[in-house]
C-alpha cells in the first residue's frame, strides 16, 4: 500500500511540474502569405529554371538544361491574354497577380511528378488564390491541334494534396473549367481556394487533370497560376 501511494505521489508531482513548465512557455501564432513579390524577374518577365523560396515555403522547380525543359513552379509577371501557344505558358489569364499584385506563381504539371511546395516546418494551411494560365484557358475555349475545344461534360481540375512527411492529411479540388451539368465555365479571374482542411502539413503536391485525354495522357495544357499562398504556425519563445 505504501508503495502504491509513493507511485501516485510521483505521478502527481510529474504532472504538476509539467504544468508549471508549460506556464513558463510563451507562444506566438504566426500568419504568413507567400506573395511572390520578392522574386527578381528579368526583362522577359519570368524565371523558370530555379526554385523560389519565401519565408519557410519552397516552390520547387525542376529544370533540365540539356533539353531546356522544366516542371514544377515558375515565377512570372506576364499577362498576355491573347496568345494561345506554349510560347505564352507563363501568362495568367487576367491583369496581373492576385489582389492587385504584379507577380505570381505558374504551376506546370508534367503528368508524372507533382508540382511541390515544401515547408521547413509543419504548418496549417489557410488558402491560396488560383487562376487559369492564358495558354490553358484559350485552348479549352478554342481547341488546337493537340486538344479539343471544351464541350458539354468536359472539366479541368487542380488538386492540392497536403502531406505530413509522407502521410496524406487531405486534398482540395478546384475546377478551373467546368462544362458539366449545362455549365460553360472557364476561370478568368483570381479565385480564393480554402485550404483550411490541410493542417499540420509540411508539403503540398499540386496536380492537374482533364477530361480531354488520349490513352490517359492529358491533352489540355496542364498549367495553373497561383498567388498569395497563406498558412500559419506556432512558435515557442
Amino acid at each position: 500500500m505504501i508503495r502504491y501511494f509513493k507511485l501516485v505521489f510521483v505521478l502527481l508531482s510529474a504532472a504538476l511540474l509539467s504544468c508549471n513548465l508549460d506556464k513558463d512557455k510563451s507562444f506566438a501564432d504566426m500568419a504568413v502569405t507567400a506573395t511572390f513579390e520578392a522574386a527578381e524577374l528579368p526583362a522577359a518577365g519570368f524565371v523558370r529554371d530555379k526554385s523560389y523560396t519565401e519565408h519557410v515555403a519552397k516552390f520547387e522547380n525542376v529544370y533540365d538544361e540539356t533539353y531546356d525543359y522544366w516542371h514544377g513552379f515558375a515565377v512570372s509577371s506576364c499577362t498576355d491574354a491573347v496568345t494561345a501557344s506554349s510560347e505564352n505558358q507563363y501568362s495568367v489569364y487576367g491583369r496581373g497577380g492576385a489582389n492587385g499584385s504584379e507577380k505570381f506563381g505558374v504551376c506546370y504539371y508534367d503528368g508524372m511528378e507533382p508540382s511541390t511546395v515544401r515547408f521547413g516546418i509543419r504548418v496549417d494551411m489557410k488558402g491560396v488564390w488560383v487562376n487559369n494560365s492564358t495558354y490553358a484557358a484559350l485552348v479549352m475555349r478554342d481547341g488546337n491541334r493537340f486538344a479539343r475545344k471544351f464541350e458539354s461534360g468536359d472539366w479541368f481540375k487542380l488538386t492540392i494534396a497536403g502531406y505530413a512527411d509522407d502521410e496524406l492529411r487531405g486534398s482540395v479540388d478546384f475546377f478551373l473549367a467546368d462544362f458539366r451539368d449545362g455549365k460553360t465555365f472557364i476561370c478568368n479571374e483570381w479565385t480564393r481556394v480554402d485550404l483550411s482542411p490541410l493542417k499540420g502539413v509540411n508539403r503540398l503536391d499540386f496536380t492537374i487533370d482533364s477530361s480531354d485525354k488520349t490513352q490517359e495522357w492529358i491533352n489540355t495544357p496542364t498549367y495553373a497560376c497561383i498567388d498569395d499562398l497563406a498558412y500559419g504556425y506556432r512558435i515557442e519563445y
